[in-house]
């Protein structure tokens, strides 16, 4: 992960979003604004980082590497929240 310092800096954005976005820390959700939203780019990074594996691996499979090294494909899967597949932990346990 990216080191810890901060910066600050300043951002557009619709005002609908903000006042939602103020609710959650009004809520007690999230103790400040900016929080909310380092959370938030951190949620979205992660996300964009998933999705580009995917797209990796599946252009992989798509030229047909998929039957050279299907540990390998195997090795890449990952739910939406960026943990091992159902299909991989179980693999493991039974090789564990």
């Amino acid at each position: 992960m990216m080191g810890t310092s901060k910066r600050k800096t300043v951002f557009n954005a619709d005002s609908e979003v903000l006042a939602q976005a103020r609710e959650l820390v009004e809520a007690g959700q999230y103790k400040t604004l900016s929080e909310f939203i380092r959370e938030a780019m951190a949620e979205k990074i992660k996300a964009l980082h998933q999705l580009r594996l995917r797209e990796a691996v599946a252009q992989y499979c798509a030229a047909g590497h998929a039957g050279e090294d299907p540990e390998l494909i195997e090795a890449q899967a990952v739910d939406d929240d960026g943990q091992p597949t159902r299909r991989k932990t179980e693999r493991r346990r039974a090789e564990g």
